[in-house]
């Protein structure tokens, strides 16, 4: 009787030992997992794609970048019958939500405002050339990245 005691407790202590083990790899994969595809990641993922896709169609004679980095605008054809740059997307931080405003250059009007991701700590815009730069970082108060993004406007 003594012994059977025995290997029940020895029994017990493995798979007590063995469930703190599979409770703790469990909470390992989740944070892994809200790294991945939480908020904060998925939003930078999807901002820095959009941002690419506006620079990418811009023409590199319309842009304008504020000296401190807090926002830039990039001058677009709305379509390929256009003879001038037509439309405009301006990127910005209002509220701690990055934003970008489109509209039509002449006359100057303001058409819609997305907002592309929250929780924004910093945004920084930068230009060289045909070269546009935004360096975006996001914190949801559990998780902050920080993506770089680059692109080139293509168009004249």
């Amino acid at each position: 009787m003594g012994e059977l005691m025995i290997a029940l407790v020895i029994a017990a202590v493995c798979m007590l030992a063995i469930a703190g083990v599979l409770a703790g790899d469990q909470r390992a994969w989740l944070r892994v997992y809200d790294r991945v595809y939480g908020d904060v990641a998925t939003g930078a993922d999807g901002t820095r794609r959009r941002f690419e896709a506006l620079v990418h169609k811009a023409s590199k004679t319309n842009s304008l970048v504020d000296s401190f980095g807090g926002w830039i605008e990039v001058g677009y054809y709305a379509d390929e019958t256009s003879s001038a740059v037509d439309r405009y997307a301006r990127f910005y931080v209002s509220s701690g939500n990055l934003q970008v405003e489109y509209g039509q250059v002449d006359p100057r009007a303001a058409d819609t405002t997305q907002v592309l991701c929250g929780n924004v700590t910093s945004c920084l815009f930068l230009q060289t050339g045909a070269s546009v730069q935004m360096v975006l970082t996001l914190n949801d108060g559990s998780h902050s990245t920080t993506i770089s993004s680059s692109a080139v406007m293509h168009v004249q």
